[in-house]
Order: structure tokens, then C-alpha cells, then sequence
């Protein structure tokens, strides 16, 4: 059949017809007929794979078809497996701040494996996990069948994220606003710094610092209320990373109270803290998160103990979104700031940020969308929980880009609107 070819195109270029054209996946759209762009052809379709990730070790032409209406030849190919592409090396495309030597803990799980759809599909899966990417996808697998290079052309988050919180809504002393900001900056892989202020309510603030490197985190908050308390919490994160996938996290913190009441309430003092942080991801869009800690507390005639226990889970599928959280602690004498705070925003939707105490709570709640993430999007949600009494919310509200970011509106019942704005996240 090649032969039949090579006479074909000896005699289309003596007779002068008008230009052909190849329509053929193999080669690109408007490729002339020629000897040359054929060659090109067969030699692509041989460099191929199979979605099982065989080589095309045989490749034939069974046929071909002349339209000479439209001045295309369309040639029928015929393919023999060869051997199995198995993956042994890396080349990314698109990074900025990531390289293939930082994906070597992700890639290290897949190599040797078969370079089929199906073990692809699990790698772009785990690229996506590391939360370092926007988009991850193998475009295209070069080198040997036994050491085969895979392309993977990604695109990174910014390295610049911010969340900011602003509302007013109705209390028990009338409307009161409240803000969050929230702002963190991308330095490396896996390195971050950032800070948080908070304003709930009149006279009571919190401000946190943080920072993640590679194997290590940590962070600094100070919380004032009306002058009268007063906390400074230091706190070491040791961390340990599995394909990132699975994070651990070991608490070792200080913690100084400060009451202008009298000391016989117990608040002033020194409490050390140790515990364990857990994180899963599964890159389409389970993320579960649990903590556990135990704080011991000094003052100038007492000692006792403080657990905590928490969970948290995130599942984003198609239009729904799901969340979990639950919370714990147990101790004979609590700062302001050691209750648990429960609404708002980014909490549970339908109560002012921070309205509800209480030492233990669980609450869940859904959410349905219509339109595309990154585009104008509506969306309804509902949930309820418990704490100290039963919790209910539900609303809608929606979220669309704006130049600054994108900004969501959200309608939460009781005459409450949250506002939000987000960007690079």
C-alpha cells in the first residue's frame, strides 16, 4: 500500500491538480499532500499510543479516500500493539514556582506503572491533590517503552490570596458590622505566610500570623477583649507529608492569659499544649481534617487540664457541596477566647460571624449551584446542627468575578447578608 502511495503522489504532482490536503488526526489541520508531510504522518501515527498505553509497533495503510470536492485525502490506518509505555521520568510545562523535582514524592507512587488512561487519570488526580495546581493534564508521553517521559502542562495557583469578610446585621444590642480578613502569600512549594484580623463585635479582636516551609509551621495570635482579657498564643507545627495526600501535624504551644479581673477566677497563667493534626485529600474533592490536644494550665494556685477534640469534612461534587464540622473541649475554667465560636460567612450561614458559644457543637450543611465556578454562579443551601440547642440555617445568595475578585452575597434568613470578597484562591 505505501508503494500504491508513493505512485499516487508522483502522479498528483505530475498532473498539477489543485492543492490536496491530509485529513488525518496524525497531522495538523491544512497539512499539504506531499511525500514529506506523509512521512511526517506515518511517522507520528508509529509514535502513538493506545489509551492502554501500548506502542504502536506496526502501522499500516489499509486505504485511502480522495474528495476531490473538498481536496482532502483521508487515509485509513491499521495498527499492531507493541510493547506497554511504563512511566519513569517527568517533564512539566507551565510552572513557575513548582518543578518536576518538587512532584518527585507525587511521581514516585506511579512510576514503573503502566502509562494507560487509567493510571494517568490517578496521577493528574494526585497533581491536583498537592493544591499547587489550577489545572494539571499529561499532554503527551515521550522516550522509550520502558523509561517513557511524561508531559504534563499545568497551571499554578497565584502566589497571592486574600478573603475578606464584611457584614451587619441585627443584634441584641441592634445592627452591628463585623469584618475577617484574611491574607496569605506563596513564597515556594509547600511555603506560605500570611495574617488574619478579626473584628466580631464591639471591643473584641483577634490578630494571627502564620507560615508553613516544608517540613515545618507555625503560629502566633493575640486576642483582646475590651481590655479585660487578654491572650498571647505561640504554637510549633512539625509536619510530615505522604503524596500529598495524607498531612500530620504535631501542636507544641505556649499559651499566656491576662485578666485585669481578679486572679481568684483562675484565668490568669501559662498553659503548655501539645496534641496531633490530620488531613486527607483525595484531589476530587474529599477533604477531611480532624485535631486532638491536651493543654495543661498553671496559676498561682491551681493546675488542670484542657482537652479539645475536632472533625471536619468538605465533599464537592458536580453542583452539591457538603460540610461537616464538629467541635470539643472539656475544662473546669475557659478564657472568653476558648469557647467556641459558631456562624457566619464562611461558618454556618444565617447567624452573624461568631454569634453563637459553645463548648461543644456539630453542624452540617448542603449546597446546590448552578453555573460554572470561575463565571456567575447561584447557588440555595440548608443546614443545622447542635449547640447548647438546636441550629438551623438556610438561604441562597451568589457569586460572581469582579476585577478585585471574586464576590459572593449571601441571604441567610433574619434579615442577615453576608458579603464576601475572594481572590487567588
Amino acid at each position: 500500500m505505501t508503494a500504491l502511495v508513493l505512485v499516487f503522489l508522483t502522479l498528483v504532482n505530475q498532473a498539477e491538480p489543485p492543492t490536496l490536503r491530509l485529513d488525518s488526526p496524525f497531522a495538523p489541520a491544512e497539512t499539504p499532500f506531499t511525500a514529506a508531510s506523509w512521512n511526517r504522518l506515518l511517522e507520528t501515527a508509529r509514535a502513538s499510543r493506545t489509551d492502554r498505553g501500548y506502542w504502536h509497533a506496526v502501522v499500516r495503510v489499509d486505504s485511502i479516500v480522495v474528495d476531490s470536492a473538498a481536496g482532502l485525502v483521508r487515509p485509513f490506518l491499521a495498527f499492531e500493539d507493541g510493547p506497554m509505555s511504563r512511566m519513569a521520568a517527568l517533564r512539566l510545562e507551565g510552572g513557575r514556582r513548582v518543578r518536576a523535582t518538587d512532584l518527585e514524592r507525587t511521581f514516585r507512587a506511579h512510576a514503573g506503572k503502566p502509562a494507560d488512561r487509567n493510571h494517568l487519570d490517578r496521577f493528574e488526580t494526585d497533581l491536583l491533590a498537592t493544591g499547587w495546581f489550577r489545572s494539571a493534564a499529561v499532554t503527551g508521553i515521550e522516550g522509550a517503552p520502558d523509561a517513557a517521559r511524561l508531559v504534563v502542562r499545568v497551571v499554578e495557583r497565584p502566589s497571592a490570596a486574600s478573603d475578606a469578610l464584611i457584614g451587619y446585621a441585627p443584634g441584641g444590642d441592634g445592627w452591628m458590622g463585623y469584618f475577617d480578613l484574611d491574607l496569605r502569600h506563596t513564597f515556594g512549594v509547600g511555603t506560605y505566610a500570611g495574617f488574619r484580623f478579626e473584628r466580631l463585635r464591639p471591643l473584641e479582636s483577634s490578630l494571627e500570623a502564620h507560615g508553613q516551609g516544608r517540613w515545618f509551621g507555625a503560629e502566633a495570635r493575640f486576642f483582646n477583649q475590651d481590655t479585660t482579657y487578654r491572650t498571647t498564643e505561640i504554637t510549633a507545627l512539625p509536619r510530615w507529608e505522604s503524596g500529598h495526600r495524607w498531612t500530620l501535624e504535631a501542636v507544641l504551644g505556649l499559651r499566656h492569659v491576662r485578666s485585669a479581673v481578679s486572679t481568684s477566677t483562675g484565668f490568669d497563667g501559662l498553659e503548655r499544649r501539645i496534641g496531633l493534626r490530620a488531613t486527607y485529600a483525595d484531589g476530587q474533592g474529599l477533604r477531611l481534617g480532624t485535631e486532638s490536644t491536651i493543654g495543661l494550665r498553671e496559676t498561682r494556685t491551681d493546675a488542670w487540664r484542657t482537652t479539645t477534640a475536632a472533625l471536619l469534612a468538605d465533599w464537592e461534587q458536580g453542583p452539591w457541596a457538603l460540610r461537616l464540622r464538629a467541635r470539643t473541649t472539656e475544662a473546669r475554667v475557659r478564657t472568653p477566647d476558648q469557647a467556641y465560636r459558631i456562624g457566619g460567612a464562611a461558618d454556618l450561614r444565617g447567624y452573624r460571624e461568631g454569634e453563637l458559644r459553645a463548648n461543644r457543637y456539630a453542624w452540617s450543611d448542603a449546597e446546590y449551584r448552578w453555573g460554572a465556578a470561575d463565571d456567575t454562579q447561584l447557588f440555595v443551601f440548608a443546614g443545622g446542627g447542635y449547640a447548647a440547642a438546636g441550629l438551623w440555617s438556610a438561604g441562597f445568595g451568589f457569586r460572581y468575578p469582579t476585577p478585585l475578585g471574586r464576590m459572593e452575597l449571601t441571604y441567610g434568613g433574619r434579615g442577615l447578608v453576608h458579603v464576601r470578597l475572594s481572590a487567588g484562591r
